[in-house]
């Protein structure tokens, strides 16, 4: 934990057009084995390298709000990958000292999920990007870096929150700063939860199989684009295969509409609660 909080400093300044020697690159990011340049065109750059921060630069009228929101997503993933932890797509919260972790795609409602268990008793652990360290082969360990609630206008509604500043000027989501948080301490892994959500049907909460897992695993990377580059097929097969082992997996179906939300989240939360 000290080392990932050590290598998330962040510090405005000079920011280089591109690195020495990318493994892989596209017209807005490259990264290297040890570095990362993220250059967006609405005027702001991030460079971090491993053992000395990120350094960002940002056009005038660029503010802080949009400089944590991509440092806090994909430069958070970047540095996450090059020290060889393990980002997924996903929220978190605590129970019983133990991690419950959601994962599905944007719009999936994985930060709406997590602050509504926050609601009942439990606290938020990661929203929209859980960060696991993979060193420990009998367990996986969560690593709480950035833990502050953002949600959009209706979630905060069924969430029962309320509004703090917008992430952005101009978007309808925003920060929730009354969702309760865990402490920033390594922390077990002790279920991952991926949300599948349909039009008709009863919330149900399915075990996924062995054969199932790696699949369900790669759909969960942050950033994967990043990930592939630095380690090739093999380790990331390794890498899928140690979580797989080690973390017990379900599909968690809930319908669409509104008015099945509270009863969905009554559902996980007293599946958690049966975890112990």
């Amino acid at each position: 934990m000290a080392r990932l909080m050590s290598e998330m400093a962040l510090r405005e300044g000079e920011v280089p057009d591109r690195l020495d020697a990318p493994l892989a690159a596209t017209p807005v990011h490259q990264i290297g084995a040890d570095a990362f340049l993220l250059s967006l065109p609405m005027g702001l750059a991030f460079y971090y390298r491993r053992g000395a921060g990120t350094v960002f630069r940002r056009w005038p009228g660029v503010g802080d709000d949009a400089v944590a929101l991509f440092f806090e997503g994909t430069v958070l993933g970047a540095i996450a990958w090059l020290n060889g932890f393990v980002p997924l797509r996903a929220s978190a919260v605590l129970h019983g000292g133990k991690v419950h972790a959601f994962a599905g795609p944007a719009g999936a409602g994985k930060s709406t999920l997590a602050a509504a268990l926050a609601r009942r008793g439990m606290a938020l652990c990661a929203d929209e990007v859980l960060i696991l360290d993979p060193g420990d082969p009998t367990r996986i360990v969560a690593l709480p870096a950035m833990d502050r609630a953002k949600l959009w206008g209706d979630a905060l509604a069924l969430a029962d929150y309320a509004a703090g500043p917008a992430i952005r000027p101009g978007i309808d989501k925003f920060h929730a700063p009354d969702v309760p948080v865990a402490p920033r301490t390594p922390l077990p892994l002790h279920r991952l939860y991926f949300l599948e959500n349909g039009a008709e049907g009863v919330p149900g909460i399915v075990a996924i199989p062995p054969s199932g897992m790696l699949e369900r695993l790669a759909s969960a990377w942050y950033r994967p684009q990043l990930f592939y580059p630095l380690v090739g097929p093999d380790r990331a097969f390794e890498t899928a295969t140690r979580l797989a082992r080690a973390v017990p997996m379900a599909r968690f179906h809930r319908p669409l509409p509104p008015a099945t939300f509270s009863a969905a989240v009554d559902m996980v939360a007293a599946h958690i609660h049966a975890d112990g």
